[in-house]
This record gives C-alpha cells, sequence and structure tokens, in this order.
C-alpha cells in the first residue's frame, strides 16, 4: 500500500463463511472468499477497500486453516517433501465498482520428520494460518525453493537509511514486524576493555570506566579498583544512567554464538532432525581444529549451506580468540555492535523478498508503520490499548469501546497479548511493564496468561512474566536491548 502512497485508517474484518463449496477448486475458493469479503463491506462516499485472501492448494485438495494441532500435521504430512501451491486473491472497492486479480505461487516443502512436525506444531504458529504453516515464521525453514511472488507468501526485509543513520526493518503479512535503528549510544553487543572504578555498597555492583563513559557491572567478586577486564554492553542505558554491561562475553552471528565462558559444542534445540545434528557436529569437530571456547549452533543452521556454516563459525573463533587475548591495558573499544543491516542479516534467517534501495521504506510504506508509533493507541480485534512510558515503567491499559461484557474482555486481552511483544519490540521499550486488562472473570486469567507467555516465548527479547498483583494487573520485566522510538 505504501508503493501505492496510500495509508490504511481502519480495518474492518466482514463476518464471511469460509467453508468450501462441494467440488470446488481452490483457486475458485481463494476469488469466491475474497469477493464475498468485499461484498460484505459498506463504505463511505470517499472510502475504498481492499480485502484479500489465500489458500494452500494440493492438487485439487484445499488446506484451509486448521481447526487444531491434529488436523494442522495432517497437513503438513501430506505437503512434506512434495510441491504445492500457494493461492492469495486481493480485491479493491470504490463505490459499485470492484477490481479483483488473483495470484499463484509454487512451493517446494522439505521432507519433515515428526520430531520437525512436532516442534513447529508446539510453537503454535500453524493456528489461523492456511495449511497450516507461514512461511514467515519458523516453517521457512521447511521451504528450499519457491516460485512466484516472494511478496504474496513471504516477507520482506527493507535496509535503508533515515536522518542519515541506517535503519532495517522486517515486514510480514503487511505488517511492520521488526525495526532495528542506528543510534550513537553504546548498544548491545559493543565489548569493551574496562578499569574497574569504584564498587556499590550494598548492590553488590561495581562502576568501571570505558571509553564511551561509566559502565555499571552487577554482582561482581573479587574484583578491585584499577583491575582490568573485559565486558560487553547488555543493553541501552537509560537517560543519566550508566552503561550496563555484563562479564559473560558472547559473540553472536547469523549461524553460530561463539561463548567463551561456557566450554562445549551445542545445537538449537529448534533442530530436531537427529541426521542434521549429527551432520553439524561433523561440520565443526572435522573441519576446525580444537578450540577451547564453547559454540552454540543456531537455528538458522537447520537448512543453511554447510560452507556458509563453517566460514561462520570459523570467522567467529578467530574474532573471539583476539579479542579475548587483548585484556591488558587502558579502556578502549574493542568491538563494535552491528549496525542495523547486519542485524537484520543476523537476525531475519526466515526466507525473505530483500529490498536495498534507496528510499525503499518510503516506496513500501515503512515510514507510515513507523509514524503509527508514535501514537499511543493500538487497534486490536474487539477493541484498543495503549502502550505509554512513563519514567518509572511502561504501562498498557485495554479498553473494549462499548462493549463491557465479559465475552469481550476476554477477547479483547487475548488479542492484546498477542500482539504486545511486536508492539514493545518496535517502540524500543523495556523494564519494568504493567498491563491493565480489560473486565473479566477472574476464572479466566489462566487462559490470557498462557497466551501471553506463548507470545513472549516467540519474541526475540527476553521477557519474565513477573505475575498478578492484588488488583489484577499483569508486572513483566523486559530487557533494554532495543532503542526507544
Amino acid at each position: 500500500m505504501g508503493q501505492l502512497g496510500v495509508h490504511i485508517y481502519d480495518v474492518r474484518p466482514p463476518d464471511v463463511d469460509e467453508t468450501p463449496l462441494v467440488g470446488e477448486l481452490p483457486r475458485n475458493y481463494c476469488n469466491r472468499v475474497t469477493r464475498s469479503k468485499v461484498d460484505g463491506i459498506t463504505l463511505g462516499a470517499d472510502e475504498v477497500a481492499l480485502c484479500g485472501d489465500t489458500t494452500v492448494a494440493l492438487g485439487r485438495q484445499i488446506l484451509g486453516k486448521p481447526a487444531d494441532a491434529d488436523e494442522a500435521r495432517a497437513f503438513l504430512q501430506k505437503m512434506s517433501g512434495r510441491r504445492h501451491r500457494v493461492i492469495t486473491s486481493v480485491a479493491v472497492k470504490k463505490a459499485d465498482t470492484i477490481w479483483q486479480k488473483d495470484c499463484v505461487s509454487i512451493v517446494k516443502m522439505k521432507v519433515l520428520s515428526a520430531a520437525e512436525i512436532d516442534a513447529y506444531l508446539s510453537t503454535g504458529d500453524w493456528k489461523g494460518k492456511a495449511g497450516g504453516y507461514g512461511i514467515q515464521g519458523p516453517a521457512g525453514a521447511f521451504v528450499p525453493w519457491i516460485s512466484g511472488s516472494y511478496s504474496a507468501i513471504m516477507g520482506q526485509i527493507l535496509l535503508d537509511h533515515m536522518n542519515d543513520r541506517q535503519a532495517a526493518a522486517l515486514v510480514e503479512d503487511g505488517k511492520l514486524q521488526d525495526l532495528f535503528l542506528e543510534t550513537d549510544l553504546p548498544a548491545p553487543g559493543t565489548v569493551y576493555r574496562a578499569v574497574a572504578d569504584r564498587p556499590v555498597k550494598g548492590q553488590g555492583g561495581m562502576f568501571l570506566k570505558t571509553p564511551d563513559g561509566p559502565a555499571f557491572l552487577r554482582q561482581v567478586k573479587g574484583l578491585a579498583p584499577g583491575q582490568t577486564l573485559l565486558v560487553q554492553v547488555s543493553g541501552f542505558a537509560e537517560a543519566g544512567k550508566a552503561i550496563p554491561v555484563t562479564s559473560k562475553i558472547l559473540f553472536k552471528s547469523r549461524y553460530v554464538i561463539v561463548t567463551p565462558d561456557a566450554p562445549g559444542l551445542n545445537i538449537s534445540r529448534s533442530i530436531k532432525d537427529d541426521d542434521r545434528r549429527d551432520a553439524l557436529l561433523q561440520i565443526i569437530r572435522e573441519r576446525l581444529d580444537p578450540f577451547e571456547y564453547g559454540m552454540i549452533l543456531r537455528s538458522s543452521c537447520a537448512d543453511a549451506d554447510d560452507e556458509d556454516i563453517w566460514d561462520d563459525a570459523q570467522n567467529m573463533l578467530g574474532l573471539a580468540s583476539a579479542v579475548m587475548a587483548d585484556q591488558d591495558g587502558v579502556p578502549e573499544l574493542l568491538v563494535e555492535a552491528d549496525t542495523p543491516h547486519t542485524l537484520g542479516w543476523r537476525e531475519w534467517t526466515a526466507p525473505a523478498d530483500v529490498v536495498t534501495e534507496a528510499g525503499c521504506f518510503e516506496t513500501h510504506g515503512v515510514l507510515d508503520m513507523i509514524e503509527d508509533l508514535k501514537y499511543p493507541a493500538v487497534r486490536i480485534d474487539g477493541g484498543h490499548y495503549y502502550v505509554e512510558p512513563t519514567r518509572a515503567f511502561v504501562t498498557v491499559d485495554v479498553n473494549t469501546g462499548k462493549d463491557t461484557s465479559p465475552a469481550a474482555g476476554i477477547k479483547a486481552n487475548i488479542a492484546m497479548v498477542r500482539d504486545l511483544p511486536r508492539q514493545l519490540r518496535l517502540r524500543g521499550l523495556g523494564g519494568q511493564i504493567v498491563i491493565d486488562p480489560a473486565p473479566m472473570p477472574k476464572k479466566d486469567r489462566k487462559t490470557v496468561e498462557s497466551a501471553l507467555k506463548a507470545a513472549l516465548r516467540k519474541d526475540s527479547v527476553e521477557t519474565n512474566f513477573v505475575g498478578w498483583t492484588s488488583m489484577g494487573l499483569i508486572e513483566l520485566q523486559r530487557a533494554r536491548v532495543r532503542v526507544p522510538f
């Protein structure tokens, strides 16, 4: 929409029966459902509506949104090792005129083991997805080959500049999912040679001297003023406070993480295929000389090229060895944090269409999405909620609008907790988070809590669920690893 210079100002989901007709072909089905959606919308004189629908087809069979995990498993088993079609239909309506078009892409899915299917289903990513999977999420590792429209079935990674600073955005299903912005502040991942300055009594911490100003290291033992040590920035400093650092240094890249303080070779638990795990161990143990540090092979190794993994591991081990041997001297910056464009390459590993043209944030509507982050109100199914940072903590308030029934409260609260990690991530908010849910029966708290914890597990930023207060509020504690927007 951004490429067309159009801004979406309202979302009106129509109530449409998406049950396929007897003998209906997949492409006809997708077009019919899209037409039903656009026909069901009432527009004002100057309004224009956009509707769409996507379905997965295996031959003549329509694989819609699975009713439960068992049906999603059956879909994945059918598509395992085979090609299938992803059909997307879109329609535009203005007054009494309707324009409609469809797009068909071919997707190849690799052979899936039972363990891989079970691991994917446990993420909950299959819910509400045609065919029981979404290529933008963890299931992207199942797809080695695509023919057709990338933008119709997968996300976009956009690399641009804002105010002459690097910026990277991840867009999936027309929504801004992640955002990295360049800043002058010391960013997480930066490594310093620091000098211990003075201890903080009662807190078990120590202020340190770094070339970028004072830093604070928690839980120190046996460290005396004047000693040198290596530390890594663990989060962005709050205004007027020291840079938070840790002595547990990690060297993180797209495929591997080198852990100098934790020896051993480990593989991401999300890689369930035993043959692939054995192959990854062989790549490292047989092709690299014995090394003293620990290494974690990330989930992105599941379908990555072996040579790329080996090169990444070799480079990270070399960097770690050079840095860890450079502990003596005056305060110095040893490793700069990754730039936004490098972070995008490192962290967004699912298949995506990468756009690098200057000005792509404007032409693809990213600037409009970023502009929306300046406002506290967030629309959700069944109402809206407000995200507002204060000096002490971040407040989240859920509102159901005119419908004050208990059912409306639980619906809005579940919609909020599923979307909240994305909003906090994009807005760069961390620290203490206090949520005031919409009114609902106390017996429904467990349902909301489970949905929130599931959403937080899929988030890239570490967040702890603290619990419910006596007044029915939810407390979270979130790492400050993003630039506050």
